[in-house]
């Protein structure tokens, strides 16, 4: 009797729907959607408190975050509050699909070579990548700390 209870019981929780929900995107097809150029559209900086502020003006609008199919990437980044006087940067790497196992939350991983055109040493980051449709991205990097960086894209190319 024991052996056809647990047997009725795995049957009934391997025969559960998941209808409606969505299994995260394999490496591969991450990285296929990921591959264009996307410029961001707002930044939300998140404390270790759970306070955050959102900036979607200035400079930052004129960032883009370039992913290409062959695992480099190309940031151009503005900084300022007048939109007509930015400072601009080119950080230049690699990138990947690929999930930290510290941090099974994560889906990429970026590693800055160059600033402006000069090599440098710094370490692999890992990030959340969150895709709506073909033209959205949500970036999402989390420190140490506790506190997270968030940043929203359009496609545009």
């Amino acid at each position: 009797m024991r052996i056809i209870n647990i047997l009725m019981i795995t049957i009934f929780f391997s025969s559960c729907s998941k209808d409606g929900a969505t299994e995260p995107p394999s490496k591969e097809s991450l990285a296929e959607k990921l591959v264009g150029v996307w410029r961001q559209t707002k930044a939300t900086y998140t404390d270790s408190n759970g306070n955050a502020i959102t900036s979607a003006e200035g400079c930052s609008l004129n960032n883009e975050l370039g992913f290409s199919q062959d695992g480099s990437y190309r940031a151009d980044d503005y900084e300022g509050d007048n939109i007509n006087e930015c400072y601009h940067s080119i950080f230049e790497g690699a990138w990947r699909a690929e999930t930290d196992l510290d941090n099974p939350d994560t889906n990429i991983k970026i590693k800055n070579d160059k600033l402006d055109g000069q090599n440098y040493q710094d370490d692999w980051d890992y990030a959340k990548v969150i895709l709506s449709g073909n033209n959205k991205m949500k970036l999402t990097y989390k420190d140490s700390n506790g506190s997270s960086s968030t940043y929203e894209h359009d496609r545009i190319q």
